[in-house]
């Protein structure tokens, strides 16, 4: 081949922030690593002869020409970014087939490189071959991944790459659309004008607000199908339309003022409608992206997905269902500069890593001109081959070749069969030809064409299960891992009170963040976790279990009893002591609402299967303590039951030679525990604290086993939202040993007096004064310090504010 280029610019390595639809498919491919399923393969096929240095020389023309055709992608902190590298050759591969006349060994090659693998992070992410084929033929077969075209890129490429290798071998004047603005350029325009678009946003929040499950789907034949796989097996089927309904088509959509576009897709929402009996219908649409002229002649993946909402009822005509589309298209893509992902970040809808969020039904429509296209004067065959993995449920594709127009239903073939989706061919074709001979056709009467037992073997379920939110019961951090991964995400989420338990993406958690947790996991752990580990693991609990065990070490249950609330800040950390529940829940509104340079820490209870009294507990937890801070100052504060155990762990402190400058009792009890309390007055106690129950309700759990009680309590706390649903009866056992033990332990301490100062915090709203049986149990002063709020509502919004600031005060005051 020559070594000498025509070169229209050259460049240096450049790095940008990727636009939206290339972080989504950064992250799918993250997600299935090795994957092909967003390969794009195109075929030129023609005939004759051809010159290979000049088809060479003219793929590189265009490879220097766009940008995008010479990146790579990578991360550099939390953000996705595409490299530009200088120009280098590519190489068009030859394979000879001309005297091979076996079309499955032919076959068999196109498949395999038409599942060509890429590696975003090196590049290139193209390939292209020349076919020589027996006859004569040629076929020139291009692999791109879908991260650096789209259908418009693919228009140009295949356009541009023919003008350059005419004008070669003609030896004429190359005359290509100029580009006005580098690509650089056109990336950080779409980049920056997402979040200034504050009303294109709220369109979006606005029109698909009150969004629930239920809407227009295709019944599906395999109802038993758990669909975990990521790229689910797929097939398609063509879908033909004669030139006279083209015709008809074209001929009512000049008279409407419409576009084939707006056409075929409210016949797509008519038949989704007559088919589901449901009023809305929600389907996704791609939309180019390219919406003004300095985009048009750039390739690159600009195309945006965007969620079309349709409400249509019986009395409507289809002439009417045209306008609503029409209107919903329109205003659509006036607001398309918004992201899919942003749209779904704003809507936080429910998110299920094997299913696009929102909807589960795609539409995409292309137009191209393939009648000019010559090679030596032989006419240009295109081709988009498709894969054999199915992106949605369901994927209408309809395009536009020549003046025909060509579609093609793609199928989760998990979810259907090959005749439910020719059934529903025929159906799309029967409809067509009733709504082109006559616009006023009520939709009522389209359910005519259904036939009674469409749905008689098929359930109505919809795999768009709902994931329910987290338990309200905080647990913190138990060991090195759990701490180290607590760490990373309170800095990624910027939130500190996390429990275990939570679920990162009801947190504030996107693909882009799961991306930037992988590298920071990374950093500090050195193990490489597969985004689907941290999907299907989207806890702290859940994923340090699978760092822990790829990294051999052995499970063990609540090692650690000192948990890190807030971490980052200069003040003196504040230390606060779990209630008669053993957990940290209570605390929440106050962690949250202190201020961010105010280190916190927590005590929870640990050593479940061991019985412990409650010097024994606190002596662990001084242990702890002393560990991270060796010196003081130590600031302990107890909400009630846990002032008890602060007021003892300050007490063996003290006997150590230890100062405690601040012991603040948050509403603190100390005599009124029930000295004579067994397990099960316990287990009752603990229903009636947490469950709004009659006499009747609550006196059931005399008559049960302990097996049966663990089963009514699950139940109970699953109806009232304290446990989620996948959660048992381990959890239940869980929170129960917690509760009995510090209990029994409450039960049998013996308070005495301590050489530490008191500052108590009393609930105005109060009748009982707690602070003068206080009084007798230091020999030294105590402080009384009013607070707004009842026991319980002192430390919740929107009392915790006026708390904390009198507590903070306090605190300053004390600790010079």
């Amino acid at each position: 081949m020559k070594n000498n280029r025509d070169r229209l610019i050259k460049y240096k390595d450049t790095i940008l922030i990727a636009n939206s639809n290339q972080r989504r498919l950064y992250f799918l491919e993250k997600l299935k690593p090795n994957t092909s399923i967003y390969n794009v393969p195109i075929s030129l096929n023609f005939s004759g002869e051809v010159n290979e240095d000049f088809l060479e020389d003219s793929i590189n023309i265009i490879i220097s020409r766009h940008d995008v055709l010479r990146t790579s992608f990578t991360m550099i902190g939390r953000n996705i970014v595409q490299i530009i590298h200088p120009q280098k050759d590519a190489n068009l591969s030859i394979v000879d087939y001309e005297k091979n006349k076996d079309n499955y060994q032919i076959n068999d090659f196109i498949s395999k490189i038409t599942h060509s693998i890429f590696d975003l992070k090196k590049g290139p992410l193209y390939k292209f071959y020349l076919l020589k084929l027996p006859n004569k033929e040629k076929k020139l077969f291009i692999v791109l991944h879908h991260i650096i075209t789209d259908g418009w890129s693919n228009n140009i490429l295949i356009n541009e790459l023919i003008k350059v290798y005419n004008s070669k071998v003609n030896n004429s004047h190359l005359e290509l659309p100029k580009l006005n603005k580098t690509y650089s350029e056109i990336l950080e325009v779409q980049n920056s004008n997402i979040n200034n678009n504050i009303y294109k946003i709220k369109y979006w929040k606005e029109n698909l607000k009150y969004l629930d499950d239920n809407y227009a789907y295709l019944p599906y034949d395999y109802n038993n199908y758990v669909n975990n796989d990521l790229n689910p097996a797929g097939d398609n089927i063509k879908l033909m339309i004669s030139k006279t309904q083209f015709f008809k088509i074209k001929e009512i959509c000049n008279t409407e003022k419409i576009t084939i576009n707006t056409f075929m897709f409210a016949l797509l929402n008519a038949l989704l409608y007559i088919i589901s009996f449901k009023r809305e219908i929600l389907v996704g649409i791609v939309v180019s992206g390219r919406n003004n002229m300095e985009v048009e002649n750039h390739m690159g993946s600009f195309i945006n997905s965007l969620p079309i909402r349709t409400v249509l009822k019986n009395s409507l005509t289809f002439l009417d269902a045209l306008k609503i589309v029409k209107t919903n298209i329109e205003e659509a893509i006036e607001h398309q500069e918004i992201p899919f992902e942003k749209i779904v970040e704003e809507l936080k809808p429910t998110r299920i890593y094997n299913h696009n969020p929102l909807f589960q039904i795609m539409y995409s429509f292309n137009e191209y001109n393939t009648s000019n296209l010559k090679i030596n004067e032989n006419p240009v065959q295109v081709k988009i081959h498709r894969t054999k993995t199915a992106k949605f449920d369901l994927n209408f594709d309809f395009e536009i070749i020549d003046n025909k127009i060509v579609g093609n239903i793609e199928y989760n073939s998990n979810l259907y069969t090959k005749n439910r989706i020719l059934y529903l061919k025929d159906l799309f074709n029967q409809l067509l030809e009733l709504v082109t001979d006559n616009l006023d056709l009520q939709l009522s009467s389209l359910h005519n064409l259904i036939p009674k037992n469409l749905y008689s073997q098929q359930s109505n379920s919809n795999t768009n299960k709902k994931v329910e939110k987290g338990s309200s019961n905080f647990i913190g951090p138990r060991d090195n891992i759990e701490i180290e991964v607590q760490k990373i995400w309170s800095e990624i989420l910027d939130e500190n009170v996390i429990s275990v338990h939570t679920n990162f993406f009801e947190m504030g958690g996107n693909s882009l963040l799961v991306l930037h947790m992988i590298n920071k996991i990374y950093n500090k752990l050195n193990i490489e976790i597969p985004v689907v580990e941290l999907l299907e693991n989207p806890t702290i609990e859940s994923i340090s279990t699978y760092l822990k065990k790829m990294m051999g070490i052995e499970e063990k249950e609540n090692l650690k009893s000192l948990v890190v609330l807030k971490e980052r800040g200069n003040r003196h950390p504040i230390f606060l002591v779990h209630s008669n529940g053993g957990f940290l829940v209570l605390y929440t509104s106050l962690v949250r609402s202190m201020a961010k340079d105010q280190p916190i820490y927590g005590f929870q209870l640990s050593k479940l299967d061991d019985m412990q009294t409650l010097e024994e507990i606190a002596s662990d937890y001084i242990k702890e303590l002393l560990e991270i801070n060796p010196s003081g100052p130590y600031i302990l504060i107890g909400f009630s039951a846990g002032g008890i155990l602060a007021f003892e762990m300050s007490k063996q402190l003290n006997q150590l030679g230890k100062k405690v400058e601040f012991l603040g009792l948050l509403d603190t009890y100390p005599i009124s525990y029930d000295f004579n309390a067994d397990k099960s007055t316990l287990i009752r106690e603990f229903i009636e604290q947490r469950f709004n129950l009659k006499k009747d309700e609550l006196d059931i759990i005399n008559n049960l086993s302990e097996e049966e009680q663990y089963s009514y309590i699950l139940e109970l706390g699953k109806k009232n939202n304290f446990f989620t649903p996948d959660q048992g009866i381990d959890r239940v056992k869980h929170i129960l040993k917690s509760f009995i033990k510090i209990n029994l332990a409450l039960k049998e301490y013996k308070i005495t007096p301590i050489q530490n100062e008191i500052i108590f915090f009393k609930a105005i709203d109060e009748g009982d004064d707690p602070s003068m049986y206080w009084e007798e149990l230091t020999k030294k002063n105590i402080q009384i310090i009013k607070v707004p709020g009842d026991h319980h509502s002192m430390i919740k919004p929107p009392n915790v504010d006026k708390l904390i600031k009198i507590l903070i005060e306090t605190i300053d005051k004390n600790i010079i």
